[in-house]
C-alpha cells in the first residue's frame, strides 16, 4: 500500500469513530428520553384505572352497546 492510501484510511476510520460516538450519544439521549416517556405514561395508565375503580365506570368498558 502506499503511503497516501494509508493516510486517506486512516482519515476515514477516524471519521468513523468519530461519526459512531455521535450516533451513540445520540441513541443513549433517546433511550433516556423513551424510559422517561413509558415511566410517565405508566403514571397516566394508573391514575386512569383508578379514576376507573372510583366512579365505578370500569365495569361497562369492554361490554358491546344493547343495539348489537
Amino acid at each position: 500500500m502506499t503511503e497516501e492510501r494509508l493516510d486517506i484510511l486512516e482519515t476515514k476510520i477516524s471519521y468513523q469513530d468519530q461519526t459512531i460516538a455521535e450516533l451513540n450519544s445520540i441513541v443513549f439521549k433517546q433511550q433516556k428520553t423513551i424510559d422517561r416517556l413509558e415511566k410517565s405514561l405508566k403514571k397516566v395508565t394508573d391514575k386512569l384505572n383508578d379514576i376507573a375503580e372510583l366512579t365505578g365506570s370500569d365495569s361497562g368498558m369492554n361490554q358491546k352497546p344493547p343495539h348489537y
